[in-house]
């Protein structure tokens, strides 16, 4: 007896076409908090990323880069990878020139080997993957964190 794959065709596609949409779902939780450094909003275009605190619990990590205030959020629009509830860490840098200024992205100094002129502001304790200073718990809905306070030293 034959099988012709065509028929198998609407079933694939179906299939697939759930998994892209449980991968993409709205449903998740909204982030909004600040970072300060030496107690002083941290200002524009400082990095957070949120990974899970247990990596083989499969959570998403996202992200997000802070504004003037260095207020952030991280609400995505429907149908976007949203945090999921579950404990995170958070790591935090903000790359600046001598003078303290963010460089543009396509400032040449930005490529791989070049950056001798830019530096962390923030403290690599703050960075350190292998030792976390910030853990947050995400809870579904929307999350107020309180203020992230980094230090420069």
């Amino acid at each position: 007896m034959k099988t012709s794959f065509s028929r198998f065709v609407p079933l694939l596609l179906a299939g697939s076409l759930s998994l892209v949409l449980a991968g993409c779902s709205d449903s998740g939780s909204s982030v909004k908090g600040q970072v300060k450094i030496d107690g002083a909003p941290i200002g524009a275009k400082a990095k957070v990323e949120f990974e899970p605190a247990d990596p083989k619990s499969k959570l998403p990590a996202a992200v997000v880069w802070t504004k003037d205030d260095g207020t952030f959020e991280h609400a995505p629009p429907k149908g976007a990878f949203a945090l999921k509830p579950g404990k995170y860490n958070v790591f935090i840098s903000r790359i600046v020139d001598k003078d303290g200024n963010v460089p543009s992205e396509d400032d040449p100094r930005y490529m791989e080997g070049s950056g001798a002129s830019l530096k962390n502001q923030v403290a690599a304790r703050f960075s350190d993957r292998s030792k976390p200073e910030i853990t947050v718990d995400i809870k579904d809905g929307t999350n107020e964190l309180p203020p992230f306070e980094v230090r420069s030293k």
